[in-house]
């Protein structure tokens, strides 16, 4: 039983981590394209 709660507190504390890295990495990705739009729509 403790050895499977250890696992899985592993796994979560993966997937929290790459889903905030994910989320980081993205952020110039998101910022350069909703700049992109806005310029278009405001010319």
């Amino acid at each position: 039983m403790r050895r499977g709660l250890m696992v899985s507190l592993a796994l979560s504390a993966t997937h929290v981590t790459m889903a905030a890295g994910i989320a980081l990495f993205s952020l110039p990705l998101v910022s350069a394209c909703l700049r992109a739009t806005v310029r278009r729509r405001c010319r």
